[in-house]
């Protein structure tokens, strides 16, 4: 089993075996490991190492900058147990066995016959090569450019064979997939448009084709070629049914326009662009949403139109704007959400932050809104569904049985699962409905301790990535069910794929905090648990229900124990307040608490619960088990 992974394919990220993130701070030596990665044989001579890295730089000089480098990695690879370089000679190489990579796996997968191995493949694709690295040395900038292309490339390659082979909304999200990729390929709007087609949605395809459209003219001054412009003839005589309003296979639609540059400097204008770009990419991870590409967006720049406008010309539902000022030491950026139908605002807020690292600013901004965005659409379809439930779309049913879902009691459950069970009625491959349903079936667990309900969940969740193999939030799904039902080691993998999906999600990063305190990585916990909370700092309840096992697992029972209380319906809780109260041996709070939840003590097996916790070290479970019986005995 390899004990490190390296994941090049959208940004960088290296982790353990176990899942801990390892630091690999140098640009060039993160370059370096990409490098190696790509080579034949995953090793190259030093000679073309240095020549790629330090172009500009003598020969003695190069190599002395190499040497450095490796000492670094390997400083950095310090918490492992085996060398993860392989020094031979005058070659330089990343051991075959220690390192799995995902951009070897990608061209491994990509190349498969079998459809099942091409979609492992379109889930590996998470972005452009070392998304977001650049390095001042034009020999590597030359490379980058050249290994991003070709990978883009394939991965074009791959979009467009899986949207032949697909059917349904599958093939919709393949090709949008695809025209993501480059907005300018006119093949991959007639894929988009052949599969809105196939779906019924002649409308959509019409949308697809006026969007193609406008960008041809704003970018490069053509028409679209005569393949599409004959299939948009064909379809105005055509049989194609039209779709009805709420159309079961449509997501709410976000259009996020270039932000205003208000700083005064036209040069700063590429910091206004980048956070737009760096929201739309954000918002992109959220499976719930379609968001319109940034060439469709970015066309609209300068134009003084209205809302309602710009949700015509890019059939969006919402539309975000938003404005940026920058002195010499702060920077101001204003957003604000508006319904495309009614012009009304929806949500703004405004952010100050001291400016240091303009990029790391750009990035806290872009992950703090992502999600707030994503709350509030969700709470806007919910309330245009309830006055037309009769026409509800399959994804307007998972939008209505979140805001259900989001209340945390059992009867609210109850209703969620039913509007999740009505939206994959409605559309069979909606993979956010069966996510969500799989959410249902685990807070079952929770509260009942139901080992069923917890085995639905995970057939469910597995069904989920079937659809969607690159949504995170339903790798998430599975890797809750399997962490009760099989322990740390079965779920990790899914939690890892999730975070390489969308490590901006704060969803995602408090389950994986979770994932590592059960593991017993407390450290890894507290960080990921922390970026959790910052991205959302008004969060649901059950993000201190994380945090407070951790705080059990240090022994800090008093911290804990208002997080669990905090949820007085789940089985799951009361045991861990039973284990508090009773470590704590306050013989008047454990009488208060056993009053208090009476009914689920006598119904539930809280002991046999407390028993089969998922730790990978015994104390912790032991101390739990020793805190419900001396609660018990009390």
């Amino acid at each position: 089993m390899p004990l490190a992974r390296l994941d090049l394919l959208g940004g960088f990220r290296l982790t353990s075996g176990a899942g801990r993130a390892i630091d690999v701070p140098a640009k060039k030596n993160r370059a370096l490991l990409g490098i190696l990665s790509l080579a034949p044989h995953r090793e190259a001579t030093r000679e073309r190492l240095t020549g790629l890295l330090w172009s500009d730089r003598g020969e003695e000089q190069a190599r002395s900058s190499l040497r450095q480098a490796l000492v670094a990695l390997r400083r950095d690879f310090g918490a492992f147990d085996e060398d993860l370089l392989v020094l031979t000679g005058d070659r330089v190489g990343l051991h075959p066995d220690l390192v799995a990579t995902d951009v070897t796996e990608f061209l491994a997968a990509s190349a498969s016959p079998d459809i099942g191995g091409r979609r492992r493949a379109a889930g590996l694709y998470a972005g452009p090569f070392l998304d977001g690295l650049a390095v001042a040395d034009a020999a590597l900038e030359d490379w980058l450019r050249e290994a991003r292309t070709d990978l883009a490339a394939r991965a074009s390659a791959l979009f467009e064979s899986l949207a032949a082979s697909l059917t349904g909304a599958e093939r919709v999200a393949v090709a949008e997939r695809l025209v993501a990729l480059d907005s300018l390929r006119e093949g991959s709007h007639l894929a988009l448009m052949q599969a809105h087609i196939a779906q019924g949605d002649a409308a959509l395809a019409i949308r697809q084709f006026e969007t193609c459209k406008l960008l041809l003219k704003r970018e490069l001054g053509v028409e679209p070629a005569e393949a599409l412009q004959a299939l948009r003839r064909s379809l105005d005589t055509s049989s194609v049914r039209p779709p009805i309003a709420g159309a079961s296979t449509r997501k709410p639609v976000i259009a996020v326009l270039p932000f205003e540059n208000m700083s005064g400097d036209p040069g700063q204008q590429y910091f206004s662009d980048g956070i737009t770009a760096d929201i739309i990419d954000r918002l992109s991870k959220y499976r719930i949403l379609s968001v319109i590409g940034r060439h469709s967006s970015f066309a609209l720049r300068g134009r003084d139109a209205e809302a309602r406008a710009v949700g015509d010309q890019l059939s969006a539902d919402y539309v975000l704007t938003g404005n940026i000022r920058k002195s010499a030491d702060r920077i101001r950026i204003a957003a604000r959400l508006t319904d495309a139908r009614t012009e009304v605002a929806l949500w703004a807020d405004r952010y100050d932050r001291p400016l240091q690292d303009i990029f790391a600013v750009q990035d806290e901004i872009a992950g703090v809104i992502a999600p707030k965005l994503v709350d509030r659409i969700e709470r806007e379809a919910v309330t245009r569904g309830l006055a037309t439930a009769a026409s509800l779309s399959s994804y307007e049913h998972v939008l209505q049985g979140i805001w259900h879902f989001r209340k945390l009691t059992p009867a609210a459950t109850d209703i969620a699962a039913g509007c999740f069970e009505r939206a994959i009625a409605a559309f069979p491959e909606n993979a956010e409905a069966h996510r969500w349903l799989s959410g249902c079936h685990f807070d079952r667990w929770l509260i009942e301790f139901s080992r069923d309900e917890l085995s639905k969940g995970l057939q469910v969740a597995l069904r989920s990535v079937e659809l969607d193999p690159a949504s995170a939030l339903c790798h998430t799904a599975v890797g809750l069910c399997q962490l009760w039902a099989a322990g740390v080691d079965t779920a990790a993998p899914s939690f890892e794929r999730a975070l390489a999906l969308n490590p901006g999600d704060p969803d995602v990063l408090c389950v994986v905090g979770q994932l590592r305190a059960y593991g017993g990585d407390l450290a890894a916990s507290r960080d990921f648990l922390a970026q959790a909370f910052r991205l959302n700092p008004l969060p649901p309840p059950w993000f201190g229900e994380y945090r407070a096992i951790v705080h059990f697992i240090e022994g800090r029972y008093a911290e804990a124990l208002p997080a669990f209380l905090a949820l007085p319906d789940a089985a799951f809780d009361v045991m861990y307040a039973l284990a508090c109260v009773g470590q704590l041996g306050d013989g008047a709070q454990i009488a208060a608490c056993k009053s208090r939840f009476e009914a689920i003590i006598r119904t539930r097996d809280l002991l046999a619960a407390a028993k089969a916790e998922p730790f990978r070290d015994p104390e912790p479970r032991q101390r739990l088990v020793a805190g419900v019986e001396k609660a018990l005995a009390r």
